[in-house]
This record gives structure tokens, sequence and C-alpha cells, in this order.
């Protein structure tokens, strides 16, 4: 979109849309015993503490295929 400023200086104006989606987040800790459809799993390096076999198992178990 060209707009004109009150000075007679002209610019462009760019516009970008994301979509969103309504998600939410829970440790592992707290999914144990439930079982969630659809999931992702980031199983990357977490920003604090430390991932290991045990925590991977719990994250991927409570996914439903």
């Amino acid at each position: 979109m060209r707009i004109t400023y009150g000075n007679g200086r002209k610019g462009t104006i760019h516009r970008r849309q994301l979509s969103l989606t309504a998600t939410y987040a829970f440790t592992d800790y707290k999914a144990q015993g439930q079982t969630l459809q659809p999931v992702i799993i980031d199983i990357g390096n977490p920003p604090s503490g430390g991932l290991n076999a045990f925590n991977a198992c719990i994250a991927i178990s409570r996914g439903r295929s």
C-alpha cells in the first residue's frame, strides 16, 4: 500500500498476516496418565533443566496414533 504523509513524503506500508493456532503446553510430569490427540512433541534442548530418556519416553507415550 502506498501512502503520502502530511509533509508530502511518500512511503510504502507492508502488511503481513500470521495465522495463529490456540495451543497450550504442560510438563511431562503433568502429562502422566493422560492421552492426547493430536500432539506436537518438541524433544529439543530445553531452556532450563535437561532432557533424558525418561522425559522423552513420557512425552512420546502421551500421544495417540
